[in-house]
C-alpha cells in the first residue's frame, strides 16, 4: 500500500476518459440554445441560408457573419459575472456546498472520527464500514438516484435529500459516535449501529449529489456553461468542502463529541436555499428533459 498501492485509484480515474470519448463521438454539437444538432437541423440551415443568399444583400450577411464570430469570441469571464448570470453563479457555489461538506464528512473524517473522537472511540473496524458504506451507499447507488432525478425531476430527488440530511444528521452522528447507548451490546462496541446511520447519511448524499451534476449543468446557457460550473463548483469546495473536517473536529472539542452532526443541517440550508430561492428556474432547453 505505501509503495505503489496508493497509486491505483488515481490511476483509475483514467478509465473516465472512455465515457468522455464515447460521449464526443455520440453526441452532435449544441447550438445556440443548448439544443444538438443533426442532419434535418443542418439541413434547414443549409435551406434557410439558400433563401437568405435570393433576399438579403451580400454586405448585411457579411456583417452579421462578422458580429456572429464576435460574439463568440468574447472572453467567457465576462459572461460568467455578467449581471444576468450572477444569480445561476452563487447559486452553483451555495448548491454543491452540502455535497462537498456532507462527502468530507461522512466519508473521509468520519472513520477518524469513529476511530479517535466518538464518544465511545475506538471503534473497532471503523476504516471497513467507512469503506463498506461508501461503497453501498455512494458507488452504488450514485447512477439510480441520478436515474430517478432523470424521471422524477431534479428539484424533487435534490429536496428529499437535503431535506432528510437537514433533520436526521443530528440524530445519525449520535448513533455513529454511541450517543445514547446505540452502541452498547454487553459493553462491547457494536459496527451495526454505525454502519447503519452512515450508510443511511450516504444515501440521503447521493439523493443530492447526484442529480447535482445535471443541475449544475442545465443552469447556464452553453457558452457561459463550463466556466460558470467550474467557478461555482470549486468556489464551494475549497471554502466549505476543504474547512468542514477542521471544523468538525474543533467543535468536538470544544462543544461536544455530537454537534458536528449541526454542520449538516447548517450546511443543508444553505443549499435549499440556493436551490429553491437563488437559482433562477431552469431554462427551456433543460425544463423540456426533465419535470423541473
Amino acid at each position: 500500500l505505501v509503495s505503489y498501492g496508493w497509486r491505483i485509484p488515481f490511476l483509475s480515474g483514467i478509465v473516465v476518459c472512455f465515457a468522455g470519448i464515447y460521449l464526443k463521438s455520440t453526441e452532435g454539437e449544441e447550438g445556440e440554445h443548448g439544443h444538438h444538432t443533426n442532419n434535418k437541423n443542418e439541413q434547414d440551415d443549409h435551406e434557410m441560408g439558400a433563401a437568405a443568399d435570393e433576399t438579403t444583400p451580400l454586405k448585411a450577411q457579411s456583417a452579421t457573419t462578422t458580429s456572429t464570430k464576435k460574439m463568440k469570441k468574447k472572453n467567457p469571464l465576462s459572461i460568467v459575472f455578467a449581471r444576468n448570470n450572477l444569480r445561476p453563479l452563487l447559486a452553483s457555489a451555495m448548491v454543491p456546498m452540502l455535497w462537498s461538506s456532507g462527502f468530507y464528512l461522512t466519508f473521509v473524517w468520519m472513520a477518524i472520527y469513529m476511530e479517535d473522537l466518538s464518544e465511545n472511540a475506538p471503534l473497532e473496524g471503523a476504516f471497513a464500514i467507512n469503506a463498506l458504506s461508501l461503497l453501498l451507499s455512494v458507488c452504488l447507488l450514485f447512477p439510480i438516484a441520478g436515474w430517478m432525478s432523470d424521471t422524477f425531476g431534479r428539484r424533487t430527488i435534490m429536496s428529499i435529500g437535503g431535506i432528510s440530511i437537514a433533520l436526521l444528521s443530528p440524530t445519525l452522528i449520535r448513533i455513529i459516535g454511541g450517543g445514547g447507548g446505540f452502541n452498547d451490546c454487553d459493553n462491547e462496541q457494536s459496527w451495526l449501529y454505525p454502519f447503519l446511520a452512515q450508510t443511511l447519511l450516504g444515501i440521503c448524499l447521493s439523493f443530492w449529489g447526484s442529480p447535482m451534476c445535471a443541475w449544475l449543468v442545465e443552469s447556464f446557457d452553453p457558452e457561459a456553461r463550463l466556466t460558470s460550473v467550474a467557478v461555482g463548483y470549486n468556489v464551494a469546495h475549497a471554502l466549505v468542502g476543504g474547512s468542514t473536517p477542521a471544523i468538525a473536529t474543533y467543535l468536538v472539542d470544544s462543544v461536544g463529541p455530537t454537534s458536528p452532526g449541526w454542520i449538516y443541517t447548517i450546511v443543508a440550508c444553505i443549499a435549499m436555499t440556493g436551490l429553491w430561492i437563488v437559482a433562477p428556474p431552469p431554462p427551456p432547453s433543460a425544463s423540456s428533459s426533465t419535470k423541473e
